[in-house]
């Protein structure tokens, strides 16, 4: 994810949830989106701390190139961060 702080350089994305700096967040309620592989999802987090992140929404989206190369991707209202599997 590419962040400083107190996460590690990857943070685990594993069965619809994930752990942020003191919070942990569940991908809720999927809707498919037309025409591309992708989903909408809820946000719903629990936190030590009041959370903007609570209540937003995410797209997963996965594509493949011309190549065959395959990309999974995390879309937010502010950002966009590659899903790559454990080394």
């Amino acid at each position: 994810m590419r962040e400083a702080g107190c996460m590690p350089r990857f943070l685990p994305f594993e069965g619809g949830s994930i752990s942020f700096c003191e919070a942990t967040c569940s991908l809720n309620n999927p809707v498919n989106v037309r025409g591309i592989n992708a989903a909408l999802y809820d946000l719903s987090c629990l936190a030590d701390y009041d959370t903007p992140l609570d209540g937003s929404r995410v797209m997963i989206l996965s594509q493949t190139d011309w190549n065959g190369r395959t990309a999974i991707s995390w879309i937010d209202e502010r950002t966009m961060y590659d899903i790559v599997p454990c080394p």
